[in-house]
């Protein structure tokens, strides 16, 4: 049944249709020193990363609040430290991404798929998992206090275990 879901939702009438600023995704792509310059220099641009392919990228530490990430491909990303605070992960394909000690607190995660991904440690206060699967997923340690898990598919992890639980 997972799998049957796992290929619906990676259809194209499912997924949805986004499309990213390439300028956006060029700059992203070299790296969360550039990109954090980037912000840094244009704070009232609203950065718009949907639907890009970020399959692997080395984003640990990069500063990606409020960013629209829906539909990303950050399969394998390395997004530990990240700052991912109020993003827009909706549908993002996170499987097997470091997301290690990330803060996701707001963010919207949900239908995102994060199989084998390490959330260890990661801040998700009042984040949105609707739908996510977690199938393997590390989540020790991570704060889900306030979190919407409603709908969320975990597979090898106890609720209780994981720091915040349910409330």
């Amino acid at each position: 049944m997972i799998d049957v879901v796992y290929h619906l939702y990676w259809s194209g009438d499912i997924k949805g249709n986004y499309m990213a600023d390439e300028e956006h995704v060029e700059i992203l792509r070299q790296g969360p020193e550039a990109w954090d310059k980037w912000r840094e220099d244009n704070p009232c641009i609203e950065p718009d990363l949907a639907g890009a392919d970020l399959k692997g990228a080395e984003l640990s530490r990069a500063f990606l609040v409020d960013v629209n990430l829906a539909g990303v491909d950050l399969t394998g990303a390395n997004l530990a430290w990240a700052c991912l605070m109020s993003a827009n992960l909706e549908r993002a394909n996170l499987e097997g991404a470091n997301l290690k000690g990330a803060i996701l607190t707001g963010a919207n995660l949900a239908g995102a798929i994060l199989k084998y991904a390490d959330m260890s440690g990661a801040h998700m206060m009042r984040a949105n998992l609707k739908g996510a699967i977690l199938i393997g997923a590390n989540l020790d340690m991570a704060n889900l206090k306030g979190t919407n898990l409603e709908g969320t598919i975990f597979y090898g992890k106890d609720i209780e275990e994981i720091t915040g639980g349910r409330d």
